[in-house]
């Protein structure tokens, strides 16, 4: 009994040429190694894009996560100017989605959870004719201690 072999064929991906493809970002980074610290601007831009377009904290902690991930990556690319670029620009990115989340979380105004009918005094700091509703909407700072049922 014998056994058929198949005859070889080419394979269904092409290949692809990766050592040449770091070899010729290599010496493009080479040739642009001065401009390279002008890049980190638009990194941390990215950073605080990411957290613009996504629109959760679940969102936002995925994205850290895969820009820590890239660099990461990038890391262990090896020893060139590719690796040190891509973990680079994305601990910026990732650095800079942090400190945008942070900084949202630390300035955020306490909002109420749910509509509620409350008692509560404070001093009233504008008011907005709503013509359309025949009504006034009052701007109020409360005071805290005063006031009931402000759960967030």
């Amino acid at each position: 009994m014998s056994i058929a072999t198949l005859p070889r064929r080419a394979p269904a991906f092409p290949q692809w040429r990766v050592p040449a493809l770091f070899a010729s970002a290599e010496t493009f980074l080479e040739r642009e190694r001065e401009q390279l610290a002008l890049w980190w601007v638009v990194a941390l831009g990215g950073g605080i894009a990411t957290w613009l377009a996504l629109a959760s904290p679940r969102a936002w902690t995925a994205g850290l996560l895969l820009l820590v991930g890239t660099a990461g990556l990038g890391a262990t690319l090896g020893r060139g100017r590719v690796g040190r670029s891509i973990a680079g620009f994305a601990l910026a990115a990732a650095l800079e989605l942090g400190l945008i989340w942070l900084r949202s979380e630390w300035v955020a105004s306490p909002r109420l959870g749910r509509p509620v009918i409350t008692e509560c005094s404070g001093r009233v700091t504008g008011t907005q004719q709503l013509a359309a509703r025949d009504s006034v909407r009052l701007t109020i700072a409360p005071e805290i201690r005063h006031c009931r049922h402000f759960c967030a």
